[in-house]
């Protein structure tokens, strides 16, 4: 075990291995979820019952196992959780319902506006806020919001980088820490671009 690593560390390791295995593998019983992340059945046993507990995966009937035994397959629960998305570029707001298959359950809010400078920045952070408030209250089972940002995009610090029309000059906005200030729930960033990038290869090669 590696410095700094305890048993509540490992098994919430194992736990989201599991759980990014099934959300891509759907209907695989517990001997091959086993074989395919590497974890003795016991562990998987283990695991799987407190994740079924959770209501993060469910029971999806029988499946042929092997020498044709009959075992009972598992899924990821898709819509147990959401995700508020968030998508804000230079000229429009857009606030989406997903599940963790990316399905939009419901377009909560979307709004055009003309190109954002850093002066209109809170006003629109006052604005996202009030939406997903609204939106959180109603919704129980929402677990985080996913912000996909226009750029450039500071990872280090949250902030989007501005150039002062008049100074030419960069001028940041605390993006990122603005934002979780006014939200109940777990803030996550990134650039546009690379939110594609990463939803085409999540969704596509997984």
């Amino acid at each position: 075990m590696k410095p700094g690593r305890n048993l509540s560390d490992l098994l919430n390791e194992n736990k989201s291995q599991i759980l990014r295995y099934l959300i891509h593998h759907k209907g695989i019983s517990r001997i091959d979820l086993s074989t395919a992340v590497g974890l003795k059945p016991a562990s998987i046993t283990k695991i799987v019952q407190q994740l079924l507990d959770q209501g993060l995966i469910i029971e999806t009937g029988f499946s042929e196992g092997a020498k044709g035994r009959r075992s009972i397959s598992l899924s990821f629960n898709y819509s147990h959780y959401y995700i508020l998305a968030i998508k804000l570029n230079w000229n429009r707001l857009k606030i989406d319902l997903l599940d963790f298959q990316g399905i939009s359950q419901k377009e909560e809010f979307s709004m055009s506006f003309d190109m954002l400078t850093i002066n209109h920045m809170d006003n629109i952070i006052d604005l996202i806020a009030e939406k997903a408030n609204s939106i959180i209250e109603k919704y129980s089972n929402i677990i985080a919001v996913g912000v996909s940002s226009f750029g450039p995009y500071s990872y280090s610090n949250g902030s989007i980088v501005f150039m002062d029309q008049k100074t030419n000059a960069p001028k940041s906005y605390p993006f990122k820490q603005t934002l979780q200030r006014k939200l109940p729930l777990p803030v996550f960033v990134e650039l546009d671009a690379i939110a594609g990038a990463l939803s085409y290869w999540w969704f596509r090669f997984n």
